[in-house]
């Protein structure tokens, strides 16, 4: 619904707020997200692009994310509400599967589906190489890919850093 599409948006920008994270959204049609699913990829580097997703994406949108993530109390819970669909890497049939399903959905409503190419986050900000599931979704799908470039995202919160980075330039220490 759209009530929890502006929660799942506002959590997503208090928590980069909390953060000191500002960014700026350029390139955006609304129109065209309003009109059509499609499939948005993008590069994933950092700790904070599922929030900068989450926050910037104009229409309901679902996040492929490793299921590990939904076994952390807290952070299961945040990646729940930011619109995140757990994908079991290690097993094949599963993790195509949850690519099924998202296809599913796609193909009953206007959402975005957000999907890292590389299926991995990148060690050194740089891109990986890529992975199947992206492309089979689009073979699937039949939907725009829109590709997402965030710039320096990396460089305030790269891979096993979540904070520190950005505490060091809040408190100026």
């Amino acid at each position: 619904s759209m009530i929890s599409e502006k929660i799942k948006r506002g959590i997503a920008q208090t928590l980069l707020l909390v953060c000191g994270m500002m960014y700026e959204v350029k390139g955006i049609d609304i129109n065209f997200f309003e009109k059509h699913s499609v499939l948005l990829t993008f590069s994933h580097a950092s700790n904070s692009d599922a929030f900068l997703l989450a926050s910037t994406t104009p229409v309901r949108n679902y996040a492929l994310t490793k299921k590990e993530l939904f076994c952390f109390p807290f952070f299961s819970w945040l990646a729940f509400a930011t619109g995140g669909i757990p994908v079991d890497r290690k097993n094949r049939d599963k993790a195509i599967g949850a690519l099924n399903r998202t296809s599913a959905a796609a193909q009953t409503s206007h959402i975005c589906v957000c999907i890292a190419p590389e299926g991995t986050r990148s060690v050194t900000g740089q891109i990986c190489p890529f992975k199947k599931g992206a492309f089979y979704m689009w073979e699937d799908l039949k939907i725009p890919i829109v590709p997402v470039v965030m710039v320096g995202a990396y460089d305030l919160y790269p891979r096993g850093d979540l904070f520190y980075r950005a505490m060091m330039y809040y408190c100026n220490i």
